[in-house]
């Protein structure tokens, strides 16, 4: 069970509208300096939103009333008070729903997200999804980045839950783009300890540093972060490095911030990794203690599944101090738990099903009267109406007609489309049969020659006396020998790559990017998972093609420094992921383009039943996400 689960929540931010009066004004003051301070003076931020609900209530101003109750809903969520956090979430929507400026929407979004937020910690994750997608929506709408960082976390976190990969990493990478874009430091903190949490979660801890030491530097006032970013950090040093002091070091440091902003949640997080620190080091008393102190937090808080792992780890440190009874009591109740909660998740799954059951039983009830009064009506009316009757028949005489002429226009199509993808399979086959040939023959054959005339020439060189100025101009032609040999190899390898044949295609992927960063004018950063297991020979061709592609298009047009090549396998799916922080581009304007080295793209992709998204925009880089699938 993932224990390093994170939250956050971001409520609205409102703009200062030049008409409103001077006391409003004051209000939506206000409310933006609770949003700065929220995280590193919470005290101060709760004096500020008592003085918000007062001046609301005394201007009957509803914006400001929502702002109050979307931040008590917040806080709420935070410490786990699920029914105080949806009964202010529910005042706020009273009365943020009848605001339709761009400030209302930005508040009704945030809105949604805390609903999302509950749901999750209810364990709805499709209720919660829904609402995230909800506010993603009205923040595309207001163009709010920064609020959209955090829909797009509370994303990533719901998949990691259901263990979908792709989409955790895909929706972490987009909160972090979107909050480095935006450029506040609050919001990139937030996308980088999802991204930390992704890391954890699939136990990719040396990648924690990368992301955790910079945004430690950025935490210096934002308690929980820094708090959370020492949490991480803990977890490395313990579970990739092995260096429990550090990791004993980072974790108390992160238990006293944590104590400091009164996040009890957060605190049996962190007192669970102690606990396991010290049953590593066979301190068991210690491994209890602090075993005990998390299990007393989530008893109170009525955090069910942490409860679970506590009871289960405490169990193991009692049984290992020789108290058998205690360790026994405890793992008992830790399988009554863990069954009681398998138990209350079927049941709420057999209750939405017998809700949706009587749902549908109501409507067909209904559906079922109004068919026999309109039968009734139509009876009594026939006779009147036999000549509308007649125009009825053939109306639906002609219906069925056209019906089935538009089944037919689709069958059509559907053969049309895979007579299509026929030809385009034949023709990549073909190409890279010609590829295989022509790099064959131009290694074996024309290679070997340029070879044995080499030879050739530098024999015979000893045998000619030649004059000074004869001797440079022989020389420089086996100079030019010598670079016609080497041009036509990399012809050779870049028309059929040898690793990708005996290697395979990661290695061939790894070969291409060093090739350029060799050249230092491009750094290639790389991450392949999954492709350890070779695949159909053709797929690996064609994501090969469609990567050097991509990144021959970073090296020519993007005038990038440092680019990402990233390539995920999981089953039969296959993403692929290039970015850049180069020059960028309005990605509108890709619509409709047809070049040569995009049709190719395109045509790779669709040969793979794939789809491609390209985001991109002037001056701030470019990422081409590619999904498709194993045909293999």
């Amino acid at each position: 069970m993932l224990r390093l689960l994170l939250i956050f929540l971001f409520p609205g931010v409102f703009a200062q509208e030049k008409t409103l009066p001077g006391d409003t004004a004051k209000v939506n003051g206000m409310i933006a300096a609770v949003r700065r301070i929220q995280h590193t003076d919470p005290r101060k931020a709760h004096q500020l939103l008592d003085e918000i609900l007062k001046a609301s209530e005394a201007l009957k101003y509803k914006r400001g009333m929502a702002a109050y109750y979307g931040f008590k809903a917040a806080a709420y969520s935070n410490r786990m008070q699920l029914d105080s956090a949806k009964l202010s979430n529910d005042k706020a929507l009273h009365y943020a729903k009848e605001d339709p400026s761009a400030a209302g929407k930005n508040q009704l979004g945030s809105l949604y997200n805390t609903y999302g937020v509950i749901y999750q910690q209810r364990q709805r994750y499709d209720s919660a999804a829904a609402m995230y997608l909800k506010a993603v929506k009205l923040y595309d709408e207001t163009g709010n980045r920064i609020q959209k960082v955090y829909a797009y976390s509370n994303l990533s976190v719901i998949y990691s839950f259901i263990s979908d990969t792709l989409k955790t990493d895909r929706y972490a990478r987009l909160a972090l783009k979107e909050a480095k874009i935006a450029g506040d430091t609050v919001p990139i903190l937030r996308a980088t300890l999802i991204m930390l949490n992704h890391f954890t979660q699939y136990a990719r801890y040396d990648s924690i540093p990368g992301y955790a030491l910079p945004a430690l530097k950025m935490a210096e006032r934002d308690v929980r972060s820094r708090g959370n970013l020492l949490h991480f950090m803990g977890e490395y040093y313990f579970k990739n490095k092995k260096d429990n002091a550090n990791a004993y070091s980072c974790l108390q440091q992160a238990l006293q911030l944590f104590r400091e902003v009164n996040s009890p949640y957060d605190e049996a997080l962190v007192l669970f990794s102690l606990g396991n620190i010290n049953l590593s080091e066979k301190e068991y008393a210690r491994a209890a203690a602090y075993f005990s102190q998390a299990l007393k937090i989530e008893n109170e808080l009525g955090l069910l599944q942490l409860k679970t792992e506590t009871l289960k780890s405490l169990s193991t440190a009692e049984a290992k101090r020789g108290n058998i009874l205690r360790a026994y009591t405890l793992l008992n109740d830790y399988v009554l738990l863990n069954d009681s909660l398998s138990q209350k998740t079927n049941e709420e799954m057999v209750q939405t099903l017998e809700t949706r059951y009587q749902l549908q039983n109501k409507e067909d009830t209904i559906a079922l009267q109004q068919a026999q009064i309109h039968q009734k009506n139509l009876f009594n009316y026939i006779l009147a109406g036999s000549a509308l009757g007649l125009v009825t028949v053939l109306f639906l005489v002609y219906r069925n007609y056209t019906h089935r002429q538009n089944l037919q226009r689709q069958r059509i199509a559907e053969l049309e489309t895979e007579k299509q993808l026929l030809a385009t399979r034949s023709l990549l086959k073909g190409q890279e049969d010609e590829r295989s040939r022509l790099a064959k023959d131009l290694h074996d054959g024309l290679g070997g020659m340029l070879s044995g005339v080499k030879l050739q020439l530098g024999a015979m060189k000893g045998n000619f006396i030649l004059t000074e100025e004869n001797g440079i101009l022989f020389n420089n032609a086996l100079h030019k020998l010598d670079e016609s040999i080497s041009e036509m190899r990399r012809v050779a390898h870049n028309m059929m790559p040898e690793a990708l044949i005996k290697l395979g295609l990661q290695q061939a992927m790894q070969d291409y990017c060093d090739g350029i960063n060799a050249s230092r004018a491009l750094t290639i950063n790389t991450e392949f998972h999954g492709l350890e297991q070779r695949m159909n020979a053709a797929t690996e061709v064609t994501v090969y093609r469609i990567v050097q592609e991509l990144v021959n298009n970073v090296v020519k047009h993007a005038q990038a420094t440092v680019a990402l090549v990233q390539v995920i396998r999981q089953g039969k799916s296959l993403s692929i992921t290039v970015e850049d922080n180069g020059s960028g581009f309005d990605a509108e304007t890709l619509e409709g383009k047809n070049t040569a080295g995009l049709q190719n793209i395109r045509t790779r992709v669709n040969y793979l039943q794939g789809r491609m998204d390209v985001k991109s925009e002037p001056g701030k880089g470019t990422s081409v996400y590619v999904e498709c699938t194993d045909n293999g």
